[in-house]
């Protein structure tokens, strides 16, 4: 089943996996084998990686099918992988795990497609040759719905069973119309929206089209019409509709701008993972934000629609520029009006004969002959003030917005290689601090053991004197977040394939994860060998009696000291006792 699995899933086979697709699980051959064991297993009472028995037929664990085209069919490889991709859905259902791949390495184009013998919701798929007729009876339909003609039909056709013998002789020698007018229908099916738009296309090349009951078509050059159903398998009226439905089906649908962007972020974020911490890379993606929302909020669906509303920003930023400006001059004017007002008419003093001359122009010319005549003017003032505050804090929203526009042009302009100049000059503006810490990150080594046995060795077990180094890299060289330890481990499991039982060791620290099924522990004592476990095991033992030994002396002497203590005690009260007599 492995082998199976890593042979369809051979990037040389299959354009580097551009043509390699699976349903309910990866598209990694040690993956999409560890989801379909696990599934396998929970309805089976057998084990997926069981040996097959000495005697008779073993458990059936999945199921592989191949398609093949001829080249005679002209298809491409994407219409090659989207036929497979519906023939699992159309047999299998959507609970199906399947591993489809389209294989180019061979003059015709062929799918193979791996099924687990168990669906996800435990439904048993069955090896019957009903069921092999079945696949084969789908895929026929499938590629008659495109177009294409089936290999056993292509066959009774090339005999004649189909056609009478005049038109099997045209179709020989290249001369039949029915077959002419077929491949130029074939041809205008991804052209046309429904069958009424085809007949148009071919009005408009020529033909003569007759509506009725039957439509009936007429090539330039042809002297009888022919009824469409004439034509031959997949060219009635409704084979025709559902063919051209069935081609809008498959046509890939226009990303709006919005899901262009979204998109966009995704390959920013995962490509700068490793420097998430940078400046560069917070803004950046602060400002993806902001073109997200913006196009959301806006419902911006076109760049047609956002270059608009970029000469409407710009327009709007000019007015207000303007209007800015001619209300700054008139706030100024009225402040020197005011200013000259009170000190012409209120008799300031000291006042210059040329201030004086210079103020009575400037009142002349607004029109002020009293001072009263300015008494509002403090009021006009404080009021244009607040709408030169409001329009000032407008003029920055809007230069905002502007930014955020011309920045979605930019990036919609330069999209095809965006990400790759983005990342580059994000990474080459990092701080010195962001680069120390770069420098770290590419130091800091991660180890990955394996079971020397290549069997799996439980997590209580595990010890450096049963595993070999298996692969080494770097923290950085995993595109994850370095301060997540989990996603660290989680990228190292998805990138480099580990096994069950596999040991990952992440810098020089002693703390190593154990690998099952995905999940991790740590575990402890794994870099230190048996021997020199036992080594530190008899030490301690050692040292123990030591200790024993020494506690055992202290103790005796201790005893020692407190026995000639009580000796002496007691002689010294004899010696008294002796001393108390003599006296009486």
């Amino acid at each position: 089943m492995g082998h199976t699995l890593r042979y369809i899933l051979n990037p040389d086979k299959t354009e580097e996996m551009l043509f390699a697709d699976s349903m309910n699980c990866f598209t990694d051959a040690h993956l999409a084998y560890m989801n379909m064991k696990q599934v396998f297993e929970h309805y089976s009472t057998h084990k997926f990686n069981e040996p097959l028995p000495e005697k008779g037929n073993g458990t059936v664990k999945a199921l592989h099918i191949i398609q093949s085209f001829s080249p005679e069919d002209k298809v491409s490889p994407e219409q090659v992988h989207k036929i497979g991709m519906e023939l699992v859905r159309r047999l299998y259902g959507d609970k199906a795990q399947a591993v489809i791949t389209t294989h180019l390495d061979k003059a015709h184009l062929h799918n193979h497609i791996c099924v687990n013998a168990y669906t996800t919701d435990g439904v048993k798929l069955n090896n019957k040759l009903s069921e092999i007729l079945r696949a084969r009876d789908l895929s026929d339909d499938i590629c008659i719905e495109r177009g294409i003609m089936p290999i056993m039909l292509k066959f009774n056709l090339e005999k004649g069973d189909n056609y009478s013998y005049a038109e099997w002789k045209h179709r020989k020698q290249n001369t039949s119309w029915k077959a002419r007018i077929g491949e130029y229908i074939d041809s205008l099916i991804p052209l046309a929206k429904d069958l009424d738009g085809l007949l148009k296309i071919m009005e408009a090349h020529g033909y003569k089209v007759k509506r009725g009951m039957y439509v009936s078509v007429l090539a330039p050059g042809q002297k009888r019409a022919v009824r469409l159903h004439k034509l031959g398998l997949g060219y009635s009226e409704e084979e025709i509709e559902s063919r051209i439905l069935k081609c809008l089906a498959d046509k890939p649908r226009e990303l709006t701008l919005s899901e262009i962007f979204r998109q966009i972020t995704r390959e920013f974020a995962m490509e700068t993972r490793n420097i998430c911490f940078a400046a560069g890379v917070k803004d950046t993606l602060d400002l993806m934000k902001k073109q997200t929302a913006l196009l959301n909020t806006e419902h911006i669906t076109g760049i047609g629609q956002a270059r608009e509303l970029h000469e409407q920003a710009q327009k709007k930023i000019t007015e207000l520029e303007t209007a800015i400006t001619d209300l700054s001059a008139e706030i100024q004017h009225r402040q020197i009006v005011a200013a000259a007002a009170e000190r012409f008419f209120g008799k300031v003093k000291p006042y210059s004969a040329s201030q004086k001359k210079a103020d009575k122009l400037i009142l002349k010319n607004a029109g002020v002959s009293a001072l009263a005549d300015v008494t509002g003017y403090s009021e006009t003032v404080e009021a244009d003030n607040a709408r030169l505050t409001e329009m000032q804090t407008g003029l920055a929203e809007m230069k905002q917005r502007e930014a955020v526009l011309r920045s979605i042009i930019t990036t919609y302009g330069d999209r095809d290689d965006y990400i790759t100049k983005l990342v580059k000059r994000t990474r080459e503006m990092l701080s010195e601090q962001e680069q120390e810490k770069v420098k770290r990150l590419q130091s800091k080594k991660i180890t990955v053991y394996q079971p020397v046995t290549g069997r799996e060795i439980p997590r209580e077990q595990a010890n450096i004197d049963d595993y070999a180094v298996k692969h080494e890299c770097c923290v950085y060289d995993l595109k994850a977040n370095p301060d997540d330890m989990q996603e660290i481990l989680s990228n190292l499991y998805l990138s480099h394939r580990l096994n069950d039982a596999d040991v990952i060791r992440v810098g020089d620290d002693e703390s190593v994860y154990y690998s099952s099924n995905g999940k991790f522990w740590c575990i402890a004592d794994f870099m230190q060998s048996r021997a020199a476990a036992e080594r530190q095991r008899q030490e301690e033992l050692e040292r123990e009696e030591r200790e024993r030994i020494a506690e055992e002396e202290r103790r005796r002497k201790q005893e020692e000291q407190e026995r000639k203590k009580a000796e002496e005690k007691q002689k010294e009260k004899k010696t008294q006792q002796k001393k108390k007599n003599k006296t009486i």
